[in-house]
């Protein structure tokens, strides 16, 4: 049987300290009531970025010269050690597709070499009458502060072709 200050023990590992934040990666179960109210208020209100910085060129991703090939290079977009607080992408912003296509741009978190895809938006497209280039929305898991993220372009065409980037999101916290 518990005593009375076990009850309390056990409500207050419940309900939280005041700055409790859902853990990254999430673990059901192991977070507070205020862990998650302030990270869903963080997930609304948390400061935003885009990368590369604004006022920096978009980042080109090239494609490899076979279709729908996933040797094309991994191209790093948000640095190591960047984002000091955990963060979500939202928008990868996507222009200059360089010619008629489908394809597919896939996010990564890692390393060089040691990448692990994380999310890809809606693949992007062009035709002669058409160019999907516009901000796409994505949804990823929570990224881990300090986390370095790449891109990849894959493409339907027989040959190397470019698009250029730049991924919008926010960290939960109130600064960058």
């Amino acid at each position: 049987m518990i005593g009375f200050g076990g009850i309390i023990k056990k409500i207050k590992d419940s309900v939280g300290a005041l700055r409790d934040r859902v853990g990254v990666p999430y673990v059901f179960g192991a977070n507070t009531i205020i862990g998650h109210l302030n990270t869903m208020y963080y997930h609304v209100h948390g400061a935003p970025f885009i990368y590369p910085n604004v006022g920096t060129d978009p980042i080109t991703l090239t494609s490899s010269a076979a279709a729908y090939s996933t040797d094309g290079a991994k191209v790093e977009i948000i640095p190591a050690n960047s984002l000091t607080e955990d963060f979500d992408i939202h928008w990868i912003v996507i222009s200059d597709i360089s010619a008629n296509l489908f394809g597919y741009i896939k996010l990564f978190t890692g390393a060089p070499g040691e990448e692990v895809e994380i999310g890809a938006p809606e693949p992007v497209s062009r035709t002669d009458n058409f160019s999907a280039e516009k901000s796409q929305y994505t949804q990823i898991p929570q990224v881990p502060k300090n986390t370095r993220i790449s891109a990849q372009f894959i493409d339907s065409t027989t040959q190397s072709r470019t698009v250029k980037i730049w991924l919008k999101g926010h960290v939960y916290g109130t600064e960058l």
